[in-house]
């Protein structure tokens, strides 16, 4: 079985977008996720926890505004 795209306690690069504005910000992984399963993340400074889908390998997406 391959390996999935985000392993636990990796470094997960994440990006937000809230329409035409995007960042890119840094968060550890809770748990594995496979690409387009959510996963929950910790915001490594305010460790607050959020969710995001996985997209590629170490990397994550939240789209903030639907």
């Amino acid at each position: 079985e391959p390996i999935p795209e985000v392993l636990r306690g990796d470094k997960v690069a994440v990006q937000v977008t809230d329409g035409p504005v995007a960042i890119e910000t840094d968060a550890v992984a809770l748990r594995e996720a496979r690409l387009g399963q959510t996963i929950e993340l910790r915001n490594p400074t305010s460790q607050k926890t959020y969710t995001a889908q996985v997209v590629g390998r170490g990397r994550a997406a939240v789209e903030v505004s639907q």
